[in-house]
């Protein structure tokens, strides 16, 4: 009895940190679904022993076009995450260890990735065999990404929490598929929050390094993939011991400074809620929308279930 009677409470606080936590979907500004764009994290951390495993799918659609003198640039992409599994283990205090599979796709019949260079050539990796007319570019959904992480809170006080956080992604399935960029890619991130009566503030700063040669461009073009920095700054509050809505406004740079027309800084908001079920399951719905199209995604929206052990 006194063991369930402690599994039980460790439960109950592994809840209520989920319950002030931030949203995380994933961060899908045009080609930067392919990167390694960490959500905005909780500097806090689960109990010691606490397991948390989630299921999460969503879309996001980024449209945008250029008129240049010699050509006209068009990016319209619908970015698919069909199933994400994240799983989170807190295997001592104030550490936690993340894994994460996802499977995920473009819909090749209406995708859209028209980049030129400056002699008018397509850039994007298969993109010419729609332009020539040669039929789909055969781009299907796929188990494309492996990732892993850790986070340690290395600050708890009166005045807040504060943790470093890493993360990588590890290329998976098919190139021509354009989920992935074909770079193994590091996020270090720091984070920050504080918890209030009615709710709590989180805020995030990294920097990603995408290590390898890229996939999404073709050889030709002569594009390499940058450094970019990532931030984030959200507020949630729960709505009595079950239910949360929170708010985000997510920013990165471009992985992409060598092609003009993806080199703008990607600006989004995103609201989400979160409802307790059953006493150990978590589930989550939201959407956003970027600041300017011609970087950000034009929506997103997801929806995730998780349970806790």
């Amino acid at each position: 009895m006194i063991v369930l009677a402690i599994a039980l409470c460790v439960q109950q606080d592994a809840l209520e940190e989920i319950l002030r936590a931030p949203f995380s979907e994933a961060r899908a500004n045009f080609f930067h679904a392919a990167l390694e764009v960490p959500p905005l994290e909780s500097a806090d951390t689960l109990p010691r022993g606490t397991v948390y495993v989630r299921l999460r799918a969503m879309t996001a659609r980024s449209n945008e076009e250029t008129k240049g003198a010699v050509r006209k640039d068009d990016f319209d992409g619908m970015y698919e995450e069909f199933g994400a599994l994240v799983a989170t283990w807190a295997p001592r205090e104030r550490v936690e260890v993340t894994a994460r599979a996802v499977y995920a796709g473009w819909d090749e019949k209406q995708d859209r990735f028209r980049l030129f260079d400056d002699a008018g050539t397509p850039i994007v990796a298969g993109e010419s065999r729609k332009l020539l007319g040669m039929g789909a570019t055969h781009r299907h959904a796929n188990l494309s990404v492996f990732g892993v992480g850790a986070k340690w809170q290395f600050l708890e006080s009166e005045a807040g929490e504060a943790a470093l956080s890493f993360s990588a992604k590890i290329p998976f399935g098919r190139d021509r598929d354009l989920t992935h960029a074909g770079t193994t890619d590091v996020a270090l991130a720091l984070l920050a929050g504080r918890t209030f009566g009615w709710g709590a503030l989180h805020a995030q700063l990294g920097v990603t390094v995408p290590f390898g040669e890229q996939n999404l461009f073709e050889d030709e073009a002569e594009v390499d993939l940058n450094p970019f920095v990532f931030a984030a700054v959200g507020a949630v509050v729960p709505l009595g011991d079950t239910w949360a809505v929170g708010v985000q406004l997510e920013a990165n740079t471009s992985a992409f400074r060598d092609v003009e027309f993806l080199d703008g800084t990607a600006v989004n908001a995103v609201v989400g809620v979160r409802k307790i079920l059953f006493g150990r399951f978590v589930a989550e719905a939201g959407g956003g929308g970027g600041f300017d199209w011609s970087s950000s995604y034009q929506f997103m929206a997801f929806a995730s279930l998780g349970v806790v052990f």
